[in-house]
């Protein structure tokens, strides 16, 4: 940067408190720009800790300071100030960067220029801090430069990377030489260990002439360094002399070429760029960008993150040089090894010097007196749709309606559907068909205008019907015979046969599956099964039988039988009526019975009790006075009790909120649930498979589930929940966040409204100090002649649970402080310092200024 930047900052950090910020419309309809702290001391770095503590560096003084993402507290006291900073042109404290493990790893790393008083040097060095809290205990050097010459080109940025080692870009300070000398950190990218030692795995590693630590070389004056999230390569930004700002992709670890071409005969030259400067070989790696002017690329970052959609993987970066542009260059995918665009986002009201990914989603910039928020407004769409019929059967058309999917700030561009069975569709309307049975996650994803996208899902139940088989025996029966049909060969794949239906096609019927039945006269019979299942689908199925005349002779007699009711409950009677049996020749002399349960009975109507579900064969045997029998066949039900389960959502619970119960889950294994009852614990109750109930206390609840089936049995099950409580809320209270000035002797009022979301009655208790002050209420009166920092502080509880908030006042004594800090003063010093400035360049021209180097400087 030119050095007639370091006056524009010095006139703006004049007038900075005034500034208005108008930064031009962004690109990005969604993208906006927020001024996030301003009236600092050239942050020059940023780094973002998991806690919501924002780390910021300052060039010139050489501190970390510490600001609170939530509420943008700048803490008065810095988390460490480096000693010797020499803040001349580029030097200074340049880096900033936090333990990939931090807070946990308490490490902070800073890049300083160290100004060696004992020795007379001044050199870049890279130190360790160690951090309790907000508070950094001590530092240990873990790399130290070379002397340094000129004030200029001594880059600074340090990160860590996605394999956990500290990368650092190293200017090569004024003498371009040292970018192709392999002895030596300067011109170069370095990669170490978080102690400074070198990898083994670093490309030079074990060679006694490189530099151990050297990652790339060739290198001028780079301000920036950005780690691409997918292919985890790096990006570095590059200030050429009076032409050709770089964008660099460096290789990975056994890349070959690692030369990017800066030495002692780079300089502008007629070639078209990049060729005009990358001369020193061999084989100079070539920048993926440039620029023919002099922008002055700052410190970068690769986007990736909950917001932008469109540009996720893009590469964003600042100039320090007039007009101060925020860029988004296009990294093209899969790749990201060329640039496909380059956008203005915003154009900044001074040189922007440092841009972040922050934790959360948004991109953020420096310029020497302000750190900036660039954050994504958009709204993401909403997705929704239903799908009709559900359940369906196999092959049937179901029709996915996504027309009610919306957004809020926007319009939906494209549909895109995922049927669950490897098939997929586009389109708001489409319908699709399933070949097969089963239960298909379907998957709706909608994209709106700026690239958000949103989904939804549903399972569509596709059902199998039942197939129905019987066979008959004999295969050749004679009138008065009985014939068995039995159609425990049908099945359902999906799930169960839950009745069967007959007709023997001689206007009688039947419904159990293994039965029989005699026929009364010779001839062709059409019998006909219907099978239906649990999912009330059907099966039909049907078959003649040919019955013959009766044999000559005597003739044996005819077996048949009734048993109600089936299906029966356990221990219930059953009645077997034999009274339709009857002899075509003679008299039944003995009816015999088999209950299928490995009991016994006698007579035309005896009653039998089974103890147990399940499905019982009872076989009846006739004989008549000849001696001759036969026998006949029917099925007995015996009922199984339902299952009671169910589930409850959401899984925590408060005060008032609808807790929904979902019995779907209880089950019958041999016929339907024919009603739900709930206890919900507090005196309440409902009905129905899914129930709604809000408590309106805390504790603990029992609530029972129980369920009956169609025949009468029924089961219970029952879950314990917990209601909890809620943290009371601070809605608002003043003054606002922040540190807060105040005369001595001067009264304060502080005041905060709270509120329970359970109704739960609340308490405020005021400290000052830590001595508890005032009473139980929402405000307190602070006054104090004591001059110095005092801490303000109330929580308010509602018995169980806290919420606090805190102040940090200083006290000063009236007189000076009240006169240099009013608008006279501030302007009579405003004032001054423009007139020397104007003095200094009055002189400065009358002397006449010497030739200006080619060479840029920085800041």
């Amino acid at each position: 940067m030119r050095r007639a930047i370091t006056v524009g900052l010095l006139l703006l950090m004049v007038a900075g408190s005034v500034a208005i910020l108008a930064p031009a419309p962004p690109v990005g309809a969604a993208g906006q720009i927020e001024a996030f702290k301003s009236g600092l001391t050239f942050p020059i770095a940023l780094a973002f800790s998991s806690d919501g503590r924002i780390f910021y560096a300052e060039k010139d003084t050489g501190s970390i300071r510490i600001i609170y993402l939530a509420n943008r507290t700048l803490l008065p006291t810095p988390f460490y100030t480096l000693p010797n900073t020499h803040n001349t042109d580029e030097r200074g404290l340049l880096g900033l960067a936090l333990d990939p493990g931090f807070p946990a790893t308490p490490y902070v790393y800073a890049y300083q220029t160290y100004n060696d008083l004992v020795n007379g040097t001044v050199y870049n060095r890279i130190v360790q801090i160690l951090a309790s809290g907000n508070t950094g205990v001590s530092y240990t050097v873990i790399l130290r430069m070379p002397p340094l010459g000129a004030t200029i080109h001594n880059g600074g940025v340090i990160a860590f990377g996605p394999d956990g080692k500290l990368y650092a870009v190293v200017g090569e300070n004024g003498i371009q030489a040292r970018s192709q000398d392999p002895l030596g950190p300067m011109g170069k990218v370095l990669r170490m260990n978080s102690n400074g030692s070198a990898p083994p795995d670093n490309p030079f590693y074990g060679n006694p002439a490189w530099y151990n630590l050297t990652y790339t070389y060739g290198h001028r004056n780079m301000f920036g360094l950005a780690f691409h999230p997918i292919t985890g390569r790096v990006y570095v930004t590059e200030n050429g002399p009076n032409c050709n700002d770089e964008i660099n992709l460096l290789p990975n670890l056994t890349g070959l070429d690692r030369n990017y071409g800066w030495g002692p005969t780079a300089s502008c030259g007629s070639l078209p760029p990049p060729a005009d400067t990358n001369q020193d070989g061999p084989n100079p790696v070539l920048p993926i960008w440039w620029w023919g002017t002099t922008i002055c690329p700052t410190n970068a970052a690769i986007y990736k993150g909950p917001s932008f959609p469109k540009w996720q993987g893009d590469l964003f970066m600042g100039e320090c040089n007039p007009p101060y542009r925020f860029h988004r260059l296009h990294l093209v995918p899969p790749g990201y090894d060329s640039v496909g665009s380059d956008d203005i986002l915003w154009t900044a009201p001074t040189s922007i010097i440092e841009v972040e990914q922050g934790r959360d989603g948004a991109i953020w910039l420096t310029t020497p007196t302000t750190i900036y928020r660039y954050w994504d407004s958009g709204k993401p769409p909403v997705a929704s749709f239903t799908a009709t019929p559900n359940p369906v059967i196999e092959g049937a058309t179901v029709a996915f309606d996504a027309s009610g999917s919306s957004d809020p700030d926007g319009t939906i561009d494209s549909y895109v559907w995922d049927f669950g069975d490897r098939t997929n569709g586009s389109g708001a309307i489409i319908s699709h068909s399933y070949p097969t049975f089963g239960t298909f996650n379907v998957t709706l994803t909608v994209t709106d205008n700026e690239s958000f996208t949103a989904t939804a899902h549903r399972d569509v139940v596709v059902h199998a019907p039942p197939v129905a088989s019987f066979t008959t025996t004999p295969n050749s029966p004679v009138v008065g015979a009985s014939v068995t049909f039995n159609a425990s060969a049908s099945l359902d794949p999906d799930g169960n046969i839950m009745t069967y239906a007959w007709n023997f096609g001689d206007s009688t019927f039947g419904s159990e599956a293994i039965t029989s039945h005699p026929y009364a006269g010779a001839g062709t019979y059409n019998v006909t099964l219907n099978v239906t299942d649990n999912d009330s689908l059907n099966g039909t199925v049907y078959h003649e039988v040919v019955v013959g005349p009766p044999p000559p002779g005597p003739r044996p007699p005819v077996a048949d039988f009734a048993a109600s009711p089936s299906p029966v409950n356990p221990g219930s009677p059953v009645t077997f009526n034999a009274t339709a049996s009857f002899d075509p020749d003679g008299t039944i002399v003995s009816y015999a019975w088999e209950f299928g349960d490995s009991t016994v009975g006698s007579g035309v109507m005896p009653t039998h009790a089974y103890a147990n579900p399940g499905v019982y064969t009872a076989i009846l045997t006739v004989v008549d006075n000849q001696s001759l029998s036969s026998d006949a066949t029917h099925q007995v039900t015996v009922n199984a009790p339902p299952r009671a389960a169910f589930q409850f959502s959401p899984g925590t619970i408060y005060i008032g909120v609808s807790v929904t119960f979902d019995g779907s889950a209880s089950t019958d294994p041999d016929g339907t649930i024919a009603s739900y009852s709930w206890d919900f614990g507090d005196g309440y109750f409902g009905t129905g498979v899914q129930a709604s109930h809000g408590y309106a206390a805390r504790g603990a609840f029992g609530v029972e589930l129980t369920v009956v089936d169609n025949l009468g049995l029924s089961n219970h099950t029952a879950r314990a929940i917990t209601v909890g409580d809620r943290a009371p809320q601070i809605t608002s209270s003043s003054p606002g966040v922040g540190p807060l000035t105040v005369d001595a002797g001067a009264t304060q009022t502080f005041t905060a409204i709270a509120w329970d979301p359970d109704g739960d009655v609340l308490s405020y208790t005021w400290r000052v100090d830590g001595t508890v002050a005032g009473g139980n209420t929402s405000a307190l009166n602070f006054a104090s002649g004591a001059p110095g920092n005092h801490i303000v502080n109330v929580t308010v509880s509602d018995g169980s649970l806290v919420v606090s908030r805190e102040w940090t006042v200083t006290v000063v004594t009236n007189g000076l402080v009240a006169f240099v800090t009013s608008w006279p003063f501030l302007a009579l010093v405003a004032a001054a310092i423009v007139a020397v400035v104007v003095i200094w360049l009055a002189r400065r021209r009358k002397r006449g200024a010497p030739p200006r180097s080619p060479d840029r400087g920085s800041f």
